[in-house]
């Protein structure tokens, strides 16, 4: 994907002068965040209310490799 033209590529040219303030970082950090969606958010609700039960059983052990 890129610019077809000379008008489209001086345009692009142009938003490398474009300058951000820490705020519009914050702002695109949280609208272009990804949700995890199910079990992940399931799982951090639980944890977050404290009723994830034991938490022994989401520790997977160590396969030894022979």
């Amino acid at each position: 994907m890129g610019p077809r033209t000379i008008g489209h590529l001086e345009s692009y040219l142009g938003a490398l002068d474009l300058a951000l303030d820490p705020s519009h970082y914050r702002l695109l950090d949280e609208v272009s965040t990804i949700r995890l969606g199910t079990p992940h958010e399931d799982v951090a609700a639980a944890l977050a209310a404290g009723t994830d039960g034991d938490r022994s059983l989401l520790n997977t052990p160590a396969i030894p490799v022979a």
